[in-house]
């Protein structure tokens, strides 16, 4: 998610086009046909195009009235502007991941670990979900809001690993928690790319909104197989 964020809040989706023209794109060119269907769907593009760059399924025009990006997508070539604010869009919603982080660790400190950390889980999924569906500022509205929940477990699932786990085995516990975290987590860009890539940007918070949905079954299973003694303040 924080990999591809940044990507998605810089690219708005402007127009879908046909992918007859990619000939023309891989070559560099931009045929007047084309030139015409942008320019009437309100994407002015002169005829002193400086560049026309290849990466991948993606292309990207610089022309005189702002830089595009053409995405293949399935069997459609779509039209993306770039507003170069992603980075910054990013870091407002991740700072909403501060206020997350210092309630889940007071929240933890006085409810059972295993029920809250299922109910941020839950409450995360329908925002990743929306952050596939939604564009402009309500894009980083409920990108915020998934924030504030993600991060609200973060807390809570250190406090389990510290509950869960034997005091001689503490820190090797941590240790292993963050091997697979990392490890597992370092396929997330790869798959997030080909998603991105071959299924558009958006498809990418749909699929983690079905990898939030098996993470919740987990959790469901360890509330049921769980013991919690109430907490103690």
């Amino acid at each position: 998610m924080t990999t591809m964020l940044p990507t998605y809040l810089d690219s708005h989706f402007l127009l879908s086009i046909d992918n007859s023209y990619q000939s023309d794109l891989d070559r560099g060119i931009i045929p007047e046909n084309l030139k015409r269907e942008l320019n009437d769907n309100g994407i002015q593009i002169s005829g002193n195009i400086v560049t026309v760059k290849k990466t991948g399924n993606r292309w990207q025009i610089d022309g005189t009235s702002g830089i595009y990006h053409i995405r293949k997508e399935m069997n459609r070539l779509k039209v993306y502007a770039t507003s170069g604010k992603g980075k910054i869009f990013t870091t407002m919603v991740l700072l909403v991941g501060i206020v997350g982080q210092y309630m889940g660790g007071s929240l933890s400190d006085r409810y059972r670990k295993t029920r809250l950390y299922l109910l941020f889980n839950s409450l995360s999924l329908p925002f990743m979900i929306m952050i596939g569906l939604a564009s402009g500022m309500p894009l980083i509205l409920v990108g915020a809001l998934f924030a504030l929940f993600h991060f609200c477990g973060q807390p809570v699932e250190n406090n389990l690993i510290a509950q869960y786990t034997p005091s001689r085995l503490r820190s090797s516990s941590y240790g292993l928690k963050f091997v697979f975290t990392f490890g597992i987590g370092s396929f997330a860009s790869a798959f997030s790319g080909y998603i991105g890539e071959n299924y558009g940007l958006n498809s990418v918070f749909l699929a983690l909104g079905v990898v939030i949905i098996l993470m919740l079954m987990i959790l469901v299973f360890l509330n049921l197989v769980a013991k919690e003694e109430s907490v103690q303040i």
